[in-house]
């Protein structure tokens, strides 16, 4: 038998007991604990943010937190402000590269420089 305190449950107002380590419980299962996160968890969320996309004006729902990293909609939209031709090398370096054709850093220097 448990020696703390006893409790009434949050959610289904059912009396338990807790022991002296777990004296601050609210809920007497855990079965209590999730259904009173869905009840109540969800209301108490922040509302998301609602912004607009850089590159293409596309509306963005955001959690607050996100809100000041999230700029762009997608990956495609946030290479297209980075700038076409510089997608366009490293696109054309990474391709290089895993053929196998930069194996050293002299290589790869060798392909930025045919690049420029």
């Amino acid at each position: 038998m448990k020696k703390g305190p006893t409790k009434h449950c949050r959610t289904c107002l059912e009396t338990f007991a807790t022991s002296p380590s777990a004296v601050s419980r609210k809920y007497c299962s855990t079965a209590c604990a999730y259904q009173a996160f869905h009840i109540e968890g969800w209301a108490k969320s922040k509302p998301k943010v609602v912004k607009s996309c850089e590159a293409c004006g596309t509306r963005i729902e955001t959690h607050p937190s996100d809100a000041t990293r999230k700029r762009f909609c997608s990956q495609r939209c946030h290479l297209k402000t980075r700038g076409e031709e510089q997608t366009k090398q490293n696109a054309v370096l990474f391709t290089r590269n895993v053929r196998g054709l930069a194996k050293s850093k002299r290589s790869l220097a060798t392909c930025w420089r045919r690049l420029a």
